[in-house]
């Protein structure tokens, strides 16, 4: 196996975890990026490796993969900012049903 046939499968691999990671998003599932960490690393360590002659036909290829996963992590940003509103709306509502259920009553008027 050779040293491009070893960075195309880890190249596949990390484009396989961002477009599921994608998916599931897409579809309101939770999102795993935790085996990204590993295969990026995988992934640079191969790119390392890469002799400086053959950079060039690697380059379009890893910008590619930069740029979806900066728009997987915008996309989960901007998800955990809504969820945040959504909690913070929930915790104000439960709040004000608590202060509401703790006030005193007045006393029902006598006839």
């Amino acid at each position: 196996m050779t040293m491009n046939t070893e960075l195309s499968r880890e190249m596949e691999a990390v484009e396989a975890v961002i477009q599921r990671a994608q998916a599931d998003l897409a579809a309101g599932r939770a999102v795993d990026v935790s085996p990204l960490e590993g295969r990026i690393s995988v992934l640079c360590e191969h790119l390392a490796a890469v002799p400086p002659e053959d950079s060039q036909a690697v380059q379009p290829r890893v910008l590619a993969l930069i740029d979806d996963f900066s728009h997987l992590a915008r996309e989960i940003e901007s998800r955990m900012a809504e969820l945040k509103e959504v909690l913070k709306d929930t915790s104000g509502r439960a709040r004000a049903l608590n202060a509401y259920g703790s006030a005193p009553r007045p006393d029902k008027p006598k006839r």
